[in-house]
């Protein structure tokens, strides 16, 4: 699941019927200040923020300034929106923005920047088919389900067990190469069956897992694949082209 933070006064822009943020699979939060915005990016560790350079509270510097140097915080892709002067853009560039727009915006650009945006965080989680085994516990019982398929963020498993966005579980199983994966989740999202079926697919997000086993997993995914990424999400922040 992709997090957005968007500035409370783009929410009707960035938030109509056509837009890619409407998907089930990202979650998007507000802040209506620099400070708040700040705030929630440390709590959500956010993979996007679009906000305005004039947003109220402490500089739009200032704030930028602590993500950027944050070991975890820098991580989050930044698109600012500005006045079309020369000084507001260089203030965005010393904010570290990877894109840069200037009102009026153009809502058209600006959709297909956000579905970029989409796009790569899609491709960079990309997941293969694996159906193997998992010995999993919730709730301090065990259960066994299967993998439809996985990536270096989650996996989705198939289960008759009921289970709830937010709720945490913990699952161990094996690669086909016979490498063992213990790892911990939490559900991020629910995937119906078909009428008729006790089980259904949850989505799982890895909260803590070894970073051994999650370069095996991309190694896994790779060699069934064929992709060769620049760079998985967690090492740095997507970039797009500036204006």
């Amino acid at each position: 699941m992709q997090k957005i933070l968007i500035a409370e006064t783009l929410k009707p822009l960035l938030m109509q019927r056509d837009s890619p943020f409407r998907r089930a699979d990202a979650q998007v939060f507000t802040a209506s200040t620099n400070d708040e915005l700040l705030r929630v990016h440390i709590e959500e560790e956010v993979n996007l923020i679009v906000s305005r350079l004039d947003l109220p509270g402490a500089s739009a510097e200032q704030v930028f300034s602590i993500i950027r140097q944050g070991r975890a915080l820098r991580k989050v892709s930044i698109m600012l929106i500005c006045e079309a002067t020369v000084l507001q853009k260089e203030r965005c560039r010393h904010c570290g923005a990877n894109t840069i727009m200037t009102v009026p915006v153009d809502p058209a650009r600006l959709q297909v920047q956000l579905q970029q945006f989409l796009t790569i965080a899609l491709r960079q989680s990309y997941r293969v088919v694996l159906n193997v085994v998992v010995d999993g516990r919730f709730r301090n019982r065990s259960f066994l389900c299967r993998t439809e398929n996985i990536s270096t963020a989650g996996m989705l498993i198939r289960t008759d067990l009921g289970l709830s966005p937010g709720e945490g579980v913990s699952f161990s199983f094996y690669l086909p190469e016979g490498t063992k994966v213990v790892a911990h989740g939490e559900v991020v999202r629910i995937v119906k069956q078909a009428a008729g079926s006790d089980e259904q697919c949850y989505g799982i997000k890895y909260t803590n897992i070894a970073e051994d086993a999650r370069a095996r997993i991309d190694a896994y995914v790779k060699k069934e694949e064929g992709y060769r990424f620049t760079a998985s999400p967690d090492q740095r922040p997507l970039l797009f082209p500036e204006s």
